[in-house]
């Protein structure tokens, strides 16, 4: 290494520790400069720019290029991966569980995969083990007791370890991608804001500013232009449920799913509605497989004024909650929410209902 260590006595090592093969150009802890090179308590990490690394604890693989990037995060070599690379300002900074993913853009995937209290899993999501204590997660889903692996919690863990929403392999570049990112995996973000705030989102693609942003529950959804796909899969309350639709728990409140289609009233359990539902609980429909190719297509004005850029600010959207809709064209909706296998094409478009085409 050479220049300042990470002890503060400012003194100058030159050469390449034979156990550890770290090297480390620059100070690194203090956060006062430069780090450049591979370094880290455990595997090979890169680190460059001020702060970059800052209070990197027991990462494996991880590289992070830029100001302040992965400051202060948390990674684990065990059964995660752990291999995220982060580039920008702030990338992947107070991140935790996320792991595989390789993001490019200010915030990208940052104050993603936070920690998450027992009572507040939802079965079915995927979680990370960040400390064990005397929990068994086994009994959880995982395949081990140690902190770094990913599994999908099957029961409610209780004792002393903690855990973390699992965020692992997504890739992108922009502005805030994935950027308070829960349960998301295997996701592709391209322009600011794609994929910002998703929740339980698998294999969905956004090109385009705030495209697929605030997608909840989405699975294979493909969204190209800005805005598409915007806040597709959005909560809906007890009582505006679709019959025949899928949807996730989000919330029990005063509703009793079992009368509306649910095995249980367990959040994070999906259930085919048979009934709109009563009460105070809240559900996110599973938005899966639609695709939105063009500016606001899936999503529709902002505004009464059709050039106004602005998310989300004005005017009705859209909110896709169906499956399998098609929508091409610019600000191409459907004729409702909650249609299925709708196809719409052309600037300005508006579809006819579920199985038509436009």
């Amino acid at each position: 290494g050479r220049g300042a260590v990470s002890d503060g006595s400012n003194k100058t090592v030159i050469g390449t520790s034979s156990t550890t093969q770290t090297r480390i150009y620059g100070t690194l802890v203090d956060g006062s400069g430069v780090a450049i090179g591979s370094g880290g308590p455990q595997n090979s990490n890169t680190i460059y720019g001020q702060f970059a690394g800052n209070v990197l604890g027991g990462a494996g693989g991880a590289v992070a290029i830029g100001q302040y990037s992965q400051n202060s995060k948390v990674l684990y070599s065990g059964t995660g991966f752990a291999s995220d690379i982060g580039i920008g300002q702030n990338a992947l900074k107070l991140s935790l569980g996320s792991s595989a993913s390789t993001v490019i853009g200010v915030n990208a995937l940052s104050v993603a995969g936070q920690a998450v209290t027992f009572a507040n899993v939802i079965i079915g999501n995927r979680y990370m083990i960040t400390s064990a204590g005397d929990t068994n997660f086994v009994s959880c889903g995982a395949a081990n007791n140690t902190a770094g692996t990913n599994f999908y919690a099957n029961n409610v863990p209780t004792g002393t370890g903690t855990i973390a929403h699992a965020v692992s392999a997504n890739s992108g570049v922009g502005l805030n991608i994935f950027q308070n990112a829960i349960s998301s995996q295997l996701n592709e973000a391209f322009g600011a804001f794609s994929l910002n705030a998703s929740r339980s989102t698998w294999w969905d693609t956004g090109v385009g500013t705030y495209s697929l942003t605030s997608d909840y529950a989405s699975r294979g959804s493909v969204g190209i232009g800005g805005g598409a796909l915007y806040s597709s899969g959005l909560i809906k309350t007890a009582g505006g449920f679709v019959s025949g639709r899928t949807y996730k728990i989000v919330s029990l409140g005063t509703t009793d799913y079992t009368t509306i289609g649910a095995s249980a009233n367990t959040v994070g359990l999906e259930f085919t509605a048979n009934a709109s539902g009563s009460g105070t609980g809240t559900a996110a429909p599973m938005a899966n497989y639609n695709t939105a190719i063009g500016l606001r297509a899936g999503y529709g004005p902002t505004t009464t004024t059709t050039t106004n850029l602005e998310f989300p600010a004005g005017g009705t959207k859209m909110n896709v909650t169906g499956t399998k809709n098609v929508y091409v064209g610019y600000q191409t909706v459907g004729s409702g929410s909650d249609n299925d296998n709708e196809i719409v094409i052309g600037a300005s478009a508006v579809g006819n209902g579920s199985n038509t085409v436009t």
